[in-house]
């Protein structure tokens, strides 16, 4: 199966196609990747969503040395630790920047505790697009972008809820790709006609959730 971060450009590819192309596109983590969102910026579109947060040991620390403390520069590619140490340039092919500090320099090094685990020197890749990612971090911890991803997300999850819960979208009944996708369609198709009928049948969805009731005693 399709990941969700590759399904991304397609899906913008087929909005494009159709001249429907948004100015602000809403995903979950799985969407919003270093390279989606410059591509999604290239195209106009403001790619919406929680960004993976550093998953390595350091960042798991109480005090440990994040990738964000090191200062880097781009154009001249170099890295030069909080400790001062500047880092070699182990490679720079492909998407990737992996600079490496010396074996000697980090055992010399007073923070070694909080920032190398192994024997050797400490080594940190990146993508050549990560300040976007950093700023995409740092906008989601702000309270606008809580408030904002909070009010639409909700949405989705619930639609999403509904199809699981009340259709069993997520098992896949039949083998292969094309199938699967018919089988979303088909699913989809069912439950907007079955909002349409309940719509048509004078229901309407509640502005808010209604608390247990519980009956009382006369």
């Amino acid at each position: 199966m399709e990941t969700d971060y590759r399904a991304l450009t397609p899906i913008q590819d087929r909005l494009e196609e159709r001249d429907v192309l948004p100015r602000e596109h809403l995903g979950d983590a799985g969407y919003v990747t270093e390279d989606n969102l410059v591509d999604s910026a290239k195209r106009g579109i403001d790619l919406i969503g929680p960004a993976k947060k550093d998953t390595q040991l350091q960042a798991r620390m109480a005090d440990g040395i994040t990738l964000e403390q090191f200062r880097v520069d781009f154009e001249r590619l170099t890295a030069v630790c909080p400790g001062g140490l500047q880092a070699i340039l182990g490679t720079s092919k492909g998407k990737r920047l992996v600079f490496r500090f010396s074996q000697a320099g980090c055992a010399a090094c007073p923070l070694r505790p909080r920032c190398c685990t192994g024997e050797g020197g400490r080594h940190i890749s990146l993508g050549w697009n990560y300040q976007v990612l950093q700023a995409a971090r740092a906008r989601q911890e702000t309270k606008e972008f809580k408030a904002f991803y909070r009010k639409h997300r909700g949405g989705v999850e619930g639609c999403l809820s509904a199809l699981v819960r009340g259709h069993g979208i997520r098992v896949g009944r039949y083998i292969g790709t094309a199938k699967i996708h018919l089988q979303a369609l088909f699913t989809g198709a069912a439950a907007n006609l079955r909002r349409a009928a309940r719509w048509l049948a004078g229901g309407r969805p509640q502005a808010k959730r209604q608390g247990l009731k519980l009956c009382q005693n006369a």
